[in-house]
């Protein structure tokens, strides 16, 4: 996952694919803020098509009422294979409804089914339905291989659920949420991350609490 917010600068987002094509070539899901409201929105998405990465977007559709971007939204989506829209507009967290659009790349999530402990989650009391740390399948294997590379490629390949998130700084979260524990920098090496997430203690979210003890020393607690 990478946010995209107006706050990305050009030299973060290049960073941020240099970073990502040395793992090897992930689907990137772009989320925000709202990052169609990036002023290079069009532009960075050319630089990743270009590359060949296959992009979803995650945006709330709240541009959807602009007809100019609108239409160059279709444009993107018409001219490019390899990149689609997830609109979320669950009005638990955007009151405003925004009318749908029939369009075969365009899909809807008005209810938010994983709500982790953080942000507009707590705000609005809403009901937490995660039951475990996002960060989990990345920390205990990354305990397993030792090594940043080995442990995403096996979780590629075993199709586990992996959130690790690249913010607009550069920063790297180990969970979905900007407010998880930082695992270091798009700028580091694979070593250097792979020392801070053996090292991390963090629970943040509190679900370590719903963590069994084999599950607890998978991830160094005791």
């Amino acid at each position: 996952m990478h946010r995209l917010t107006v706050n990305m600068s050009e030299e973060t987002f290049r960073q941020t694919l240099d970073f990502v094509q040395n793992i090897g070539n992930e689907p990137l899901f772009i989320s925000g803020g709202e990052p169609t409201e990036h002023p290079q929105f069009f532009e960075f998405m050319d630089i990743l098509l270009k590359q060949k990465f296959f992009v979803l977007v995650m945006p709330n559709g709240s541009w959807i009422d602009d007809e100019t971007f609108r239409k160059k939204v279709f444009s993107l989506l018409q001219t490019n294979e390899n990149v689609s829209f997830q609109i979320t507009n669950d009005k638990r967290y955007y009151p405003k409804q925004i009318p749908k659009i029939n369009h075969e790349k365009i899909c809807y999530e008005s209810q938010l089914r994983l709500i982790s402990p953080f942000g507009r989650a707590i705000t609005n009391n809403l009901p937490i339905t995660t039951q475990f740390p996002f960060c989990f399948n990345l920390r205990s294997t990354i305990n397993a291989f030792k090594n940043l590379q080995a442990a995403i490629t096996y979780l590629r390949s075993s199709s586990k659920f992996c959130t690790p998130s690249i913010n607009f700084d550069g920063s790297i979260s180990a969970g979905e949420s900007n407010q998880c524990y930082k695992i270091g920098n798009v700028s580091q090496s694979f070593e250097a991350i792979t020392n801070q997430i053996l090292n991390m203690h963090c629970n943040r979210c509190g679900l370590e609490l719903n963590l069994n003890d084999s599950h607890k020393k998978t991830i160094n607690i005791k």
